[in-house]
């Protein structure tokens, strides 16, 4: 297995700051009462971008528990966040969510309404109307913004004038993900689309949930030097209180008699036939020398026909089939092998809590998931392989192999301290710092 890094390169812009450090200047006797914050999440493809949000308005609601946090989001399913508080014993938190009319996305900066029939010109202004509707009667303290810069399709715009004129000491705080795309596109796209500006002239804050160890997002998106001064890395957006509850069940997965592949597609809007449907196959295909178990996540977005099609292939196999799973951290960590895609929450969900993972990085709209799934092959994290290129007789060998394996590169990764997972809870520090609740 190929080390990874344990030192920040010199070049790095931005320093990753110890979680200890930054977690210091939080006074306990400082719980935000009275304080809200409003968190934009757009969500045009999967559960991602909100899973990343709940995360973080966790982190700040878990630092400062009298904030009141509001997630306004595109999600077709924000079921999840009532489900995740409840599951994860954070119910008494202050957090809630409006959601905005679903837009699905087609294509690479392309958008359509995913249930309702009007033009996205349509969607994209009642959404701006309800966004700014909130925000005028919530009077939020920060409004972090996840991902869109401006919301999707500038459906921010109204919501940052009526901030500056109206309500002049809120702040606003930008998060990205640790690739968005590869450096060259993303540089085109924000000189074209004066996103630079934006950064340097609307934000109060950068923050980037990525470690430079692995990424250094600054350098690549080519950010300046007065949007550098303000930026900051977080690590990837983990879960720690999930982490630490989830190691009963490593010990609890050591006494089954058969190993165990869970196989992932995030929320389940692609990959369905590419993965699930494939792993079906080689399962069948295999049947006679299959000597392990399978538990196969479809994610709630998968179309409803795929999923019966799916039921009724795994209904003779080793196989269970779920839709979703409460717990998804423990299922994680009875696992002996991980497939999954390269979506920034698979990655991260992988990093915390599986023994081995198998990769299939997404190959259509943008390079994203390639650059991640690469960067983590490169550091023996994983070992990526591509579905569309991959036999029943490949996987099945590949599947074996890796269940066959001693080592488990990412538990041994996780000992190192070797990718920073800490994000949430540093993301929240920086956010008490941006709205001065800390001393």
């Amino acid at each position: 297995m190929a080390r990874i890094q344990t030192e920040i390169p010199q070049s790095s812009p931005v320093a990753l700051e110890s979680v200890e450090n930054i977690l210091s200047s939080v006074a306990s006797s400082i719980t935000g009462a009275g304080k809200r914050i409003a968190f934009y999440s757009h969500d045009t493809l999967g559960l991602g971008h909100l899973r990343r949000t709940l995360k973080i308005a966790r982190g700040v609601t878990s630092l400062y528990p009298e904030i009141s946090a509001l997630i306004i989001s595109g999600s077709p399913d924000v079921g999840l966040v009532t489900n995740q508080l409840s599951h994860s014993g954070s119910s008494s938190a202050k957090i809630d969510v409006v959601k905005l009319p679903s837009v699905r996305k087609v294509d690479n900066e392309e958008y359509a309404a995913r249930f309702l029939p009007d033009d996205i010109e349509r969607i994209v202004a009642i959404r701006s109307e309800i966004i700014l509707g909130i925000v005028k009667t919530f009077e939020p303290h920060m409004l972090l913004v996840d991902h869109a810069p401006v919301g999707m399709r500038g459906e921010l715009l109204p919501t940052f004038e009526w901030l500056n004129q109206e309500r002049g000491s809120s702040k606003l705080v930008y998060g990205m993900r640790e690739i968005i795309d590869d450096p060259a596109t993303i540089r085109n796209r924000w000189e074209e689309k004066k996103v630079y500006d934006v950064l340097r002239d609307t934000y109060d804050a950068i923050l980037i949930y990525g470690d430079p160890r692995l990424v250094p997002t600054a350098e690549h998106y080519a950010l300046d030097e007065s949007t550098l001064a303000k930026t900051h890395y977080c690590g990837y957006v983990g879960d720690s209180e999930w982490r630490s509850k989830s190691q009963r069940s490593e010990r609890i997965a050591s006494t089954t008699d058969k190993k165990l592949v869970v196989v992932t597609i995030g929320g389940g809007d692609y990959y369905g036939p590419e993965i699930i449907g494939a792993y079906l196959k080689m399962i069948r295909k295999n049947k006679a020398w299959v000597d392990f178990d399978s538990v196969l996540i479809t994610g709630p977005l998968l179309k409803p026909e795929l999923f019966r099609e799916y039921e009724a292939e795994a209904k003779d196999l080793p196989v269970t089939l779920h839709s979703s799973v409460d717990r998804i951290p423990d299922v994680l960590c009875a696992s002996d092998l991980l497939i999954t895609t390269a979506g920034y929450n698979s990655a991260v969900d992988a990093l915390s809590y599986a023994k081995r993972t198998l990769m299939a990085p997404r190959m259509s709209m943008r390079k994203e998931q390639i650059i991640r799934a690469e960067s983590l092959g490169e550091v023996g994290a994983v070992e990526v392989f591509d579905p569309h290129q991959t036999s029943s007789e490949e996987l099945f060998e590949k599947v074996t192999r890796m269940l066959n394996q001693e080592e488990a590169p990412l538990a041994k990764i996780r000992d190192a301290g070797g990718i920073d997972l800490d994000g949430s809870l540093r993301a929240a520090a920086i956010c008490g710092q941006v709205m001065e609740l800390t001393s």
